[in-house]
């Protein structure tokens, strides 16, 4: 597995994260980062916004909060490199990484039409628990980490 970084969301950072939402498919799926958005990644203590990095250059970005006893995350993959494994490299880092480690379950809700991203999570060993989409249109998956270290939390972490 190539060396990912993951570096904290900065200035310039953003604005390239910002470019990639020319991109229609990324656009559907999450919501445009504004400056609102951008003022409250960089002044939260409980979330965690990284754009990974690997030799090809800028992989993705991925947001992570823990707050009041819940956590979530979502996952952008960079436009251009979309459909090529980097989804799955990146998530198999992001689960290893100690902010995560100490989450015990993740649970994620996927649109029920975004197969690239089922397949992705079941790629990383998330699991389907129904089929059927819910009331608003997402399949949940549940990723459960092998043991959580002693005196972590027992957080359940949910997909934005």
């Amino acid at each position: 597995m190539p060396d990912l970084i993951f570096s904290p969301l900065d200035a310039e950072e953003y604005s390239r994260y910002q470019d990639w939402f020319h991109d229609p498919e990324l656009s559907r799926r999450i919501n445009y980062p504004d400056t609102v958005w951008f003022n409250y990644i960089t002044t939260s203590p409980h979330v965690y916004t990284w754009m990974i990095y690997a030799d090809v250059g800028p992989l993705g970005v991925i947001q992570f909060e823990k707050d009041h006893g819940r956590a979530c995350f979502s996952i952008a993959v960079n436009p251009r490199l979309r459909g090529q494994g980097y989804g799955k490299l990146m998530m198999r880092a992001f689960l290893n990484r100690p902010e995560v480690q100490e989450v015990a379950c993740l649970h994620a809700g996927v649109e029920y039409d975004n197969q690239p991203s089922m397949r992705c999570l079941q790629a990383v060993g998330f699991t389907m628990l129904n089929p059927v989409p819910d009331e608003h249109g997402f399949i949940e998956f549940i990723y459960t980490a092998n043991a959580a270290p002693p005196g972590a939390s027992q957080t359940e972490a949910y997909t934005a």
